[in-house]
Order: structure tokens, then sequence, then C-alpha cells
């Protein structure tokens, strides 16, 4: 069993409770690996007294435990001699199901056995962690690049993380557990209660917000974890509009900025303004986050 080997090392948050003495506290760098079901995001987070810092976010909005149990069900399609393209949506639900048993199963037992019985799909696979680790390789690589970011971003050297806490139901997984270990040598990686870390966290956040008593004091800096854009037309392809950048990713919030944009022709009514969030090229290629359409004032002449 052999983890893919990391080209560069990401501090994930292990944050402490938050009642201690100012006294005895010293400033601490901690990261953060959020691994949920659909989702990554990495952060790295300075604590120091009663402020708390966010240095920079990274992540992945389609990286996530449900890919686990994808690579799982095509396997279980493949050794069954079943064609996963062909499948209704359906009898590929009821492999997911059993994946998604079997991924949990593996957190407790070294093997975990499927098996399903469905309308136009029958067969049983046994899988291992080792097993597990092989057949998601190109998962375990795609979690190296949010954190290749997040250390570039903030100019922070691995060796700099004081600790990590890994936080999100998919951390549970042994063989995520471990690999972060893996490529995080050095440094402490804890793994508590995933789910109350977050309900810790959310529970602080809005004791902050509401100005409860203990924890008013508390000051959050906190940074736009994605760039935010508008599309702009393109005018060599017209169906391609472009993506522009307007708060780039790890802006500290609350971020304000104007930009000055112009109809593409002279008697335009309206124009649509929509909002995406990423850093690619075209707007097709990020994720929308919705639209606003504006009326433009028309010229009586």
């Amino acid at each position: 069993m052999k983890y893919p080997e990391p080209v560069a090392y990401v501090g994930s948050v292990c944050g402490k409770y938050l009642k201690y003495d100012p006294k005895d506290y010293k400033p601490q760098l901690f990261g953060v690996f959020d691994f949920g079901g659909g989702t990554l995001d990495v952060s790295l987070v300075e604590c120091f007294e009663n402020i708390i810092e966010i240095k920079a976010v990274s992540g992945d909005n389609h990286l996530g435990g449900n890919d686990f149990d994808l690579y799982i069900a095509q396997e279980f399609a493949q050794k069954n001699k079943l064609d996963w393209t062909e499948m209704k949506e359906e009898q590929q639900a009821a492999i997911l199901e059993s994946a998604n048993r079997a991924k949990q199963m593996l957190t407790e037992e070294e093997m975990a056995t499927m098996q399903v019985t469905y309308p136009g799909v029958e067969g049983q696979m046994t899988i291992s962690r080792k097993e597990l680790i092989n057949l998601t390789e190109a998962l375990f690589q795609r979690m190296l690049k949010p954190i290749q970011k997040v250390l570039a971003d903030a100019e922070i050297a691995k060796d700099a993380i004081d600790e990590v806490v890994l936080v999100g139901g998919s951390c549970k997984m042994p063989v995520v557990h471990k690999y972060i270990k893996h490529i995080l040598k050095g440094i402490t990686v804890c793994l508590m209660n995933p789910d109350q870390m977050i309900a810790i966290g959310a529970g602080t956040y809005a004791g902050i917000k509401e100005r409860d008593t203990e924890v008013k004091d508390m000051l959050l800096m906190d940074v736009c974890p994605f760039s935010l854009g508008t599309s702009i037309y393109n005018r060599a392809h017209p169906k391609d509009s472009y993506n522009d950048v307007i708060i780039e990713r790890n802006s500290a919030l609350p971020a304000s900025r104007e930009k000055i944009y112009y109809p593409t022709s002279p008697r335009q009514k309206r124009v649509l303004i929509d909002v995406n969030q990423g850093e690619a090229l075209y707007a097709k290629d990020n994720l929308h986050l919705g639209e606003l359409k504006v009326e433009l004032p028309q010229n009586e002449e």
C-alpha cells in the first residue's frame, strides 16, 4: 500500500477550545482540513490572544466523500461486468448506496463486502483499505492542489504550522486520516469528532456575531475563500464569455471593489450581471452563484 508522494505540504487548522488564559497564550498557526461529502476546504489560521486571523483559504468544490462512493461503485460495475454508463439512474443509485455502506464499513474494518440485488443489477465485491487507496489514487492527488495553493498564498512554510485539525465527515475515513499524516510528517494532526468540531465552530461564530458575553471580545478576521467575478463579452467568440475577477481570493473581509462596465451596443435596454466563483478564463468554467438584471436608461432622441 503506497500513497502518492506529496509535491508540497499544507497545514490545516487544528484549533483548540477557545477558553484559555491570554496571559499564557502565545501566537500559534493552525491548519484546518475540512473534507466533507462534496467539498474540500483547506485553511491556515493564526491565533493570538483574542484575535483569530484566517491567513489563506483554498479548496476544491467538486471533491468529497461522494467521489469515493463513485469510484467504488464503478469498480463494482466493472468487476461484475456491468456497463455503468448504460445503467438507469435508479440502478446507479442502488450501487452507490451499497458503495457508501462499504466505505463506512472500512472506517471500522479492514475489509468490506458489497452485495447488490436490484432489477437488472446483481453482484458482489469485496474491497480492502489497501485496494481503496490504490483505486482512489487520483482523489488523493487532487487533495494536494489546494494544499499547495494555500501555502503558496500565505507564503508560509510547512514547518511553521503548529497543529492540524481534521474536520468534516469524510475525515473519519482511516485512509484519509493516514494520508494527511503522511504528507504532514512532523506536525501534530488532530482527529477528534469532525462533526462536533464543525458545530463548535459554527456556535462560536454565531456567538461572536451576537456579541455573546463569553466571546464578545473575540475578533475573527476572515478572508474571501474564492475569487468572485462577472461575465464580460468575448468579441471573438460571443458564446464563450470571459470571466472578469473583481474580488480576488484571500481578500480580507468585508471587501468592496468597484469596476466600470459598458453595454455592448448603444441601444441596449438591459444588462445581465452574473456572479461567478472561480478564476477560470471562461465564465462557463466557473461556479455560477447568481445573477441580476439591470434596466438601462434610454436616450429619448
